[in-house]
């Protein structure tokens, strides 16, 4: 699974969004709270444009794995674009 995810960031990194979006969710059909890729997808969906699934998919990551600081941090880059939106 962790190959799936690293091989997911590598094309995500290099700009392959269906590539690593294609990754990201054979992972989650596998293990649908497998939190490092709801956040990556989460991710994916800010960079598209689609807030209101990016929004949904980084809370999921949090309720899985509520330590991790950077999934919080991508919460608020969506919340600083639109601070009228309850997050």
């Amino acid at each position: 699974m962790q190959d799936l995810f690293l091989r997911g960031l590598a094309f995500h990194r290099q700009g392959s969004l269906q590539e690593a979006q294609a990754l990201y969710l054979q992972i989650l059909q596998q293990t649908p709270r497998h939190a490092d890729a709801l956040h990556q997808l989460g991710v994916l969906r800010r960079q598209q444009g689609r807030y209101g699934e990016a929004v949904a998919l980084l809370r999921q990551a949090i309720d899985a794995k509520p330590g991790e600081a950077v999934y919080y941090s991508n919460l608020g880059k969506i919340k600083a674009h639109y601070p009228n939106w309850d997050i």
